[in-house]
């Protein structure tokens, strides 16, 4: 039953990813190395809902499993690049695919961004166009989790494709991350073969402006027309899907607390500005509980203090809001089905 509350929550979550995003960093992850074991317990999701292929999972499960993946190589600094090279363009829910039968490189990146909601519901893409170059800047709220690990896998997976599928070869002209360079800049601008920059105030990769009307090598007006009705389709049914506002509040709301170690129901409603009656109706709407998605939450953060062995039980117990020893180790086994300290020597 828990598998598939899982699955739901995932499908009707405010903030998510498109499967196919996850599945090829769960891939890469396992080439890695990683269990599936370790992989559910750096998402904090079972097997079945990663591989729905119906499901759009939290935007948060992709940055768990980066920081999870560099915890394992703090050394390797080139793993993301890595990642996305090998990468299939699936990787982005089918947009590449789509953007291949555009008529030049702006209807390309322009169909990109008019679809980046397929991507991720809180992915932030814009096309500025400027007499002397092109920019497409990108955002995502989870950037910070990773330190900038998904996003340099987002833009590096760009790249490719305007290069590789869509046969743009003097694209693009400049690279700038948001964050600090994760090893030395040299072997960013040995893989995109331009100039890369950090701590620049957006994500943004920027094109020559002569090279926005370059044609597509694989241009098709019919199938291009074609790929945007279908396109245009699917976002309306994510709309129609899309949770209320009160459900997404209400999570956000669970994650707040969880922030600081709350996981008061009474606490919680109030945070989301709600009757303590009105967050539990809410919470049945989706299909579960308010104390359901509170545990979820407890759970997924006592898995991940529980990967380091430097943290006492009782003090995780303390953290995710058990004043009693005794209790979290009871809610833990009801949660997972083995106790905290046989969780932490598998995980070891």
């Amino acid at each position: 039953m828990r598998a598939k509350n899982r699955t739901e929550g995932a499908r009707s979550g405010g903030t998510a990813h498109h499967i196919s995003v996850v599945s090829t960093t769960v891939a890469f992850a396992m080439s890695q190395g990683m269990t599936m074991a370790d992989i559910e317990d750096a998402t904090g999701l079972h097997g079945p809902a990663l591989a729905d292929p119906e499901a759009r999972l939290p935007d948060e499960i992709v940055p768990r499993l980066w920081r999870t993946l560099v915890a394992r190589a703090p050394d390797d600094v080139t793993i993301t690049l890595e990642a996305a090279r090998g990468a299939p363009f699936s990787a982005l829910g089918g947009l590449a695919h789509g953007a291949q039968f555009a008529s030049n490189l702006r209807e390309a990146l322009g169909f990109i961004v008019q679809n980046q909601r397929i991507l991720g519901d809180r992915l932030e893409l814009r096309l500025v166009e400027r007499p002397e170059e092109t920019v497409l800047n990108g955002h995502h709220p989870t950037d910070k989790i990773d330190q900038g690990r998904t996003a340099e896998v987002g833009i590096a997976l760009t790249v490719r494709l305007i290069r590789e599928l869509l046969r743009i070869r003097r694209a693009p002209s400049r690279i700038e991350f948001a964050h600090r360079p994760l090893g030395a800049v040299e072997n960013y601008e040995a893989f995109f073969k331009t100039p890369v920059m950090f701590g620049s105030a957006e994500n943004a990769i920027a094109f020559p402006a002569e090279v926005m009307s370059k044609p597509v090598c694989g241009q098709n007006a019919e199938l291009f027309a074609f790929v945007e009705t279908h396109f245009r389709m699917v976002l309306d049914r994510l709309v129609a899907e899309a949770p209320s506002p009160a459900v997404v509040r209400l999570r956000q709301a669970i994650m707040a607390g969880a922030s600081r170690g709350d996981y008061n129901a009474t606490t919680v409603a109030q945070r989301a500005g709600l009757s303590l009656r009105s967050a539990q109706r809410i919470a049945a709407t989706i299909d579960t509980t308010l104390q359901a998605m509170l545990d979820e939450a407890r759970a997924s953060n006592a898995k991940a203090l529980l990967n380091d062995p430097t943290i006492s039980i009782a003090t995780i117990g303390t953290l995710v809001g058990y004043s009693d020893d005794r209790a979290f180790r009871r809610a833990f086994k009801r949660w997972t089905g083995t106790s905290p300290s046989q969780f932490r020597r598998q995980s070891g």
